[in-house]
């Protein structure tokens, strides 16, 4: 737990919770941010849970997201993404799949479930034929 202010990178196996301010990068299993600022890159095994009055200044990488909160770097989810109303994005997002409710922000490109060349052959044929 993060009660406080600290300059310098996290890295632990551990789950974090946020309530403060963070100026260097974070490596842990899972987040919970709330009434929190941090400038760095967060790197997750499991999942990010964002308050609506926290905020991320760098990029996130997980397997899953709920936010509520500003973020300002990509965001790249393995998993699904949840974007909840007061969520603002600026960057980019890949995940497997997202949820955005209503009056969400999203200022970047979304990408979800890439699909490999045979994938998409079985979705869109070759050509479409017109019948004689």
């Amino acid at each position: 737990k993060i009660d406080g202010n600290i300059k310098g990178n996290v890295e632990t196996t551990k789950n974090i919770t946020i309530n403060g301010k963070v100026v260097g990068d974070l490596t842990c299993d899972n987040i919970s941010m709330k009434n929190s600022a941090v400038q760095g890159n967060v790197r997750l095994k499991g999942q990010a849970v964002m308050a609506n009055d926290s905020m991320l200044i760098g990029d996130l990488s997980s397997q899953v997201a709920q936010l509520n909160g500003k973020i300002k770097g990509n965001i790249e989810i393995s998993g699904k993404i949840m974007l909840d109303r007061d969520s603002v994005i600026i960057g980019d997002i890949k995940a497997g799949s997202i949820a955005i409710s209503d009056g969400a922000v999203i200022n970047g490109f979304v990408t979800t479930t890439y699909l490999s060349k045979d994938e998409s052959a079985n979705i869109f044929p070759e050509n479409i034929a017109l019948g004689d």
